[in-house]
């Protein structure tokens, strides 16, 4: 990243409108940014924060702008101001099979709420027609209740240290990133973090079209 090598040479201004750029354009590794030691004297910086919130919520995006299996655009400006959980899966993991009622019951027990999973599916080739119909039948069999959208490559891509499937991906009401767990979880595990958030208030409605 430009920003890291600015900032390493003292060039502090220079760093930060790489780092807004970098963000402008969806790089969502906000770990990276959060861990970077030659950005701990910009921590404090209102422009670095700003810049922060804008990686945190890059992530986000990688759900959104795909259709979903009954050909329906995914669209973030129908998620503004809910907690979304983003389960990065496929139909061949068996782990990823076994998380699927947990998340059923988390939509049912939570979709009034303004809460919402959005399953992304990656099939370890680019999606097709007998692809998605497969999708399409596995969703059915296992009453998948929210959106399942096809990843394609470059979508895999942008998800930043993915280490293994199923990987599940925790977004506030303020569209940010705020955990992530990897591998099977029971449904008390995944509860507690959705519960977590939705207690949060909802921003305030400038704010939330800011972040989204």
């Amino acid at each position: 990243m430009v920003a890291v090598n600015q900032a390493k040479e003292g060039h502090e201004t220079k760093a930060l409108g790489s780092l807004e750029k970098a963000a402008s354009f969806g790089f969502a590794d906000s770990t990276a940014v959060a861990t970077e030691p030659a950005f701990e004297d910009l921590r404090s910086n209102g422009r670095f924060l700003k810049a922060e919130q804008s990686v945190k919520r890059a992530l986000l995006n990688v759900g959104f702008g795909l259709e979903d299996l009954a050909g329906k655009k995914v669209e973030r400006k129908d998620y503004e101001g809910k907690v979304v959980v983003l389960d990065i899966w496929g139909t061949w993991c068996p782990p990823c099979r076994a998380e699927i009622p947990h998340f059923v019951e988390l939509q049912k027990k939570y979709a009034d709420k303004g809460f919402t999973v959005i399953g992304l599916t990656w099939e370890r080739r680019p999606p097709d027609d007998n692809i998605r119909e497969m999708v399409k039948r596995f969703a059915k069999d296992n009453g998948m209740n929210y959106p399942v959208v096809m990843l394609t490559p470059d979508r895999l891509q942008a998800v930043p240290d993915l280490r293994g499937f199923p990987t599940t991906l925790f977004f506030g009401r303020d569209g940010t990133l705020r955990n992530r767990l990897v591998g099977l979880h029971d449904l008390a595990a995944l509860e507690k973090e959705v519960s977590k958030l939705i207690a949060e208030k909802a921003p305030a409605k400038e704010a939330a079209e800011k972040s989204f």
